[in-house]
């Protein structure tokens, strides 16, 4: 695999720009086995899209890492950035159904509105009241909120460390804090 490396020509068209991968103003470098001239990965008719929503989002990382982690696994998937603005979470949902997108992650100001807007919770979003990733099911959206999930694996596989029957202090008051504490009480932290 080699790395190639883009960085978009700025347009003054800013709607545009955040549906690009990569936006206007940040540098992006993709992993991919065979870029395009310029680095971007190959689309293609079969191609799966998928992407992240927010307000703002042109700082995410998340279509860097998707797009690379799409490359190494020979997956022919292309992640997005989509800067939706607050109070449009339901548009976006229906673009998801409309254009077929295989998953949205959702970031804020989002994540309750778009709890509200899928068809179906896990146990987990349902809970939380916020949604931070949504996947399609047949005809239904699902929303999952997998943020404390992910905190607690990267302190039980990075760290080694397991929170069964420890105490626990989170500093924060967010929606990730309280994905954290939710997910911290399940697994038997005190």
């Amino acid at each position: 695999m080699r790395v190639a490396s883009w960085e978009p020509t700025p347009s003054p068209s800013a709607p545009l720009n955040s549906m690009w991968p990569g936006g206007s103003a940040c540098r992006r470098i993709w992993a991919v086995d065979e870029p395009n001239v310029d680095g971007r990965p190959s689309v293609s008719g079969e191609t799966r899209l998928a992407a992240v929503i927010g307000d703002p989002v042109r700082h995410s990382l998340s279509p860097c890492l998707m797009n690379a982690a799409f490359a190494e696994t020979g997956l022919d998937w292309t992640f997005v950035a989509m800067e939706v603005p607050e109070g449009r979470a339901s548009g976006a949902l229906e673009e998801m159904r409309a254009l077929g997108l295989g998953g949205l992650s959702v970031t804020m100001p989002h994540k309750a509105a778009v709890a509200s807007g899928v068809d179906d919770l896990t146990p987990v979003a349902a809970a939380l009241g916020a949604v931070n990733c949504v996947a399609p099911d047949g005809d239904r959206l699902v929303g999952h909120n997998t943020d404390g999930a992910g905190f607690l694996d990267g302190l039980r596989h990075d760290a080694g460390f397991d929170v069964a029957g420890r105490r626990a202090v989170v500093l924060g008051a967010g929606g990730a804090a309280r994905a954290v504490v939710h997910a911290l009480g399940l697994a038997g932290a005190v």
